[in-house]
């Protein structure tokens, strides 16, 4: 079909018939979709546009080619197409992220917009839409609609699964181009997914729901039908969807409850969705796409000073164990003047941390450097190890292993910052309010989580656990347990100081050269315990 691309790779099929799988649990269906997200990635960029440059390399000058024009923009739909983006993002760190909030009407079925956020210049860069199925074309004729009334006209659309009946449709505007996993010619579908790629939150409640479904098909002709149901046991469970950063130590406990069943034995039913960065965590939470969120402490203060309608409620990491990782040639702080250097972001704790360094070592912070931005430490972490960035703040377990791979430790970060708290969990007040039971079933888990993996005798089986979920080396993962108890990163019973936490100094456009105050948020009260709303 013009303008479908169906990608026939041999791992895209194999990975797409795991990922369809009814058996195929929550943790391992993200972890698929992130890597489809990674293979479609080469598939959705093959022909972008290359300039030559000249570079200097060990032998000779040469021209060599590069990506031409501005960089990417990635589209996920939220939530589904997050997952997706996740994998896209690590082969694309640089890459810049809108976000789409669209739902769809249960009566009409029609595209109901509730956030949108894009860079300003979006109608001068490629834009790629992310949404795991394409079956009413509803949300995607809306998403593409909304892009092209900011300007975008390079727009392309990836999705595991779409319906030709549908995208051959003159229903609206439609992207230059789709890449899809599959486009099943005998689908006729209405309303529902049908192809056993629904989203994580449907699979488990669809069966339940079919019945309600049926009178909105038009034909269903199934050449393969997978309709992922849970036991029966498990339909009686809340769905508790927590946006996060990414995998790594700040939500160490959650995933240690998530493995152990301990969120199972609350009558919850945990599902973890990556956001790339605290600031679109909370974004997603107070738009009310997720009830509850992780997200830095200072990212957390200026939502709350500036209206967002979240709560924070519990503590997830109190003590930052980041380091500053450099390239192999870097020896110290000061031979980063004039290199490249990423933090989390222009407000995250991470970009806050290297202000400190920086000064500390009479480095201009954002004017003798090179300063780039990407969310995640493994985002980060991959553009160190491949050699795109000079240095990077890091997390561990990450941290480590690139210290061992023979890139140079520069130190930890927190102490230039002073005592502040480092990660939390936090909540759309509204759906708290609703919602008291479930919220402190998530409390009560997290803290039997903390509880647990502080014990000795459980050291190695929880580093096991953070290693296989952040792909990273138990060994690693075991020296991350070390640190974590000398420093007591994790509260046992989840509370900070119930006290007035003002977030440190952030920097003003021009923090080098402006004589004015450094700028800080609102002083913030901080509600710790969940039952205070």
């Amino acid at each position: 079909m013009e303008g479908v691309t169906v990608v026939q790779h041999p791992l895209v099929q194999h990975k797409l018939t795991l990922l369809r799988e009814s058996s195929r649990s929550t943790k391992s269906f993200r972890e698929l979709c992130r890597e489809l997200g990674i293979l479609m990635c080469y598939e959705v960029t093959r022909d972008l546009p290359l300039d030559l440059v000249e570079i200097e390399t060990p032998m000779a000058r040469m021209m060599a080619p590069t990506i031409a024009g501005k960089k990417l923009v990635f589209v996920p739909i939220l939530r589904a197409g997050m997952a997706l983006a996740e994998g896209m993002l690590e082969l694309v760190p640089s890459a810049r992220v809108a976000h789409i909030g669209l739902y769809r009407d249960p009566d009409t079925l029609v595209a109901v917009e509730y956030f949108f956020k894009a860079p300003v210049d979006v109608a001068e860069r490629q834009v790629i839409v992310i949404a795991p199925v394409v079956a009413t074309a509803n949300t995607a004729v809306a998403a593409v609609d909304r892009l092209k009334e900011r300007g975008a006209r390079d727009i392309r659309y990836v999705c595991n699964a779409c319906v030709v009946f549908i995208l051959t449709c003159p229903c609206g505007p439609r992207p230059s181009t789709i890449i899809s996993m599959t486009t099943p010619s005998s689908f006729r579908v209405l309303a529902m997914r049908a192809t056993g790629l629904m989203e994580r939150g449907e699979r488990r409640s669809f069966k339940a729901r079919l019945p309600a479904l049926l009178p909105k098909v038009l034909v269903l002709v199934l050449p393969v039908v997978s309709l992922a149901v849970a036991p029966a046991a498990a339909q009686t469970r809340a769905t508790l969807s927590a946006v996060v950063i990414g995998v790594s130590v700040s939500i160490w406990p959650a995933i240690v409850a998530d493995q152990k069943g301990l969120f199972m034995e609350e009558g919850l039913d945990f599902d973890l969705i990556n956001s790339g960065s605290s600031a679109r965590s909370l974004q997603q939470v107070a738009a009310g796409s997720a009830p509850i969120g992780s997200s830095s402490m200072v990212d957390s203060i200026r939502a709350i000073g500036g209206g967002a309608n979240v709560k924070i409620f519990l503590n997830s990491l109190a003590v930052g164990t980041h380091s500053l990782v450099a390239a192999k040639n870097i020896k110290s702080v000061r031979d980063l003047k004039g290199k490249r250097v990423m933090t989390g972001g222009q407000g995250d704790i991470t970009n806050l941390w290297w202000y400190a360094v920086a000064k500390h070592f009479g480095l201009a912070p954002s004017r003798d450097v090179e300063l780039l931005f990407s969310g995640s430490t493994t985002a980060r972490t991959a553009a160190l190890l491949g050699g795109a960035i000079d240095a990077s703040v890091l997390s561990t377990p990450q941290s480590f292993k690139a210290i061992e791979d023979g890139f140079t430790d520069l130190g930890p970060v927190a102490p230039y910052l002073g005592e502040f708290p480092m990660m939390i969990w936090h909540v759309n007040a509204n759906w708290a309010r609703a919602n008291e039971k479930t919220l402190a079933a998530f409390v009560r888990a997290h803290n039997k989580a903390v509880r647990y993996m502080s014990d000795p005798a459980h050291k190695r089986e929880v580093a096991e656990i953070l290693a296989k979920a952040s792909g990273t080396a138990i060994e690693d993962a075991l020296k991350t347990w070390d640190l974590c108890m000398q420093i007591g990163a994790f509260v046992p019973a989840g509370r900070s100081l119930r006290r007035r936490y003002c977030a440190p100094a952030m920097p003003c456009s021009n923090p080098e050269t402006s004589s004015r105050p450094q700028c800080r948020p609102p002083r913030t009260t901080i509600v710790t315990s969940w039952m205070r709303w």
